[in-house]
């Protein structure tokens, strides 16, 4: 972790210090390790999207330690901050959801993506059920994202087919919200398969002049 990051997020922790709890110090840890990111398509804040996640998770009435490690899903993977550092802040067993949920595929980019895929849901398959859970939080999130019109209509298609491959191996951990997950990622395949035949529609109504 460079200096000013780990500044950053000292500053950050001591700021959420106060609210006396561990969801408030993985929150401030999570703002200063994501700042600066932003989601793909709609450009807001990262954080927003760890923050969903957490949400979804006290909604289901999960434990703290999984909130927290909802709020730190991604630290691992999208920013400089390593296990061990995490396992300082937070302990071993948030630190270890968190490793749970964070793709091994992220160390194998020179993999086609098929095999990137399988590689992460093999892992996935053999996680705990709180990490599992976890992950269905994040694609929750992650999904209601994509219907977004920068989305390009190939990869939104590939993406939810991926999503079910990945919801069949989390789904024994609660079959309600992998109901959820999955009727979330049905109605971006509807939405984005009404884009299609718009696209068609639009295309087909030009009058033959260049």
């Amino acid at each position: 972790m460079n200096k000013k990051l780990e500044v950053a997020i000292n500053k950050s922790l001591k700021e959420k210090y106060q609210e006396g709890l561990i969801m408030g110090k993985a929150l401030g840890f999570a703002e200063a390790a994501h700042r600066g990111q932003t989601r793909k398509y709609t450009g807001v804040p990262y954080v927003t999207h760890p923050t969903n996640v957490a949400g979804s998770l006290r909604n289901w009435g999960c434990s703290k330690v999984m909130i927290a490690a909802g709020y730190l899903h991604d630290v691992l993977e999208d920013t400089p901050v390593t296990p061990e550092e995490l396992s300082g802040f937070f302990g071993t067993t948030i630190a270890d959801l968190v490793m749970e949920v964070t793709n091994p595929s992220k160390k194998h980019p020179e993999l086609a993506r098929s095999l990137r895929k399988e590689m992460d849901r093999k892992h996935l398959s053999q996680v705990s059920k709180e990490a599992k859970i976890i992950k269905m939080a994040d694609m929750l999130d992650n999904y209601s994202d994509m219907q977004h019109d920068k989305a390009e209509i190939e990869f939104v298609d590939l993406y939810a087919d991926e999503g079910l491959l990945l919801l069949a191996v989390l789904k024994e951990a609660d079959e309600n919200l992998a109901k959820w997950v999955s009727d979330v990622i049905h109605e971006l395949r509807a939405w984005n398969k009404a884009r299609k035949e718009a696209n068609r529609g639009n295309s087909g109504n030009g009058d033959g002049t260049e």
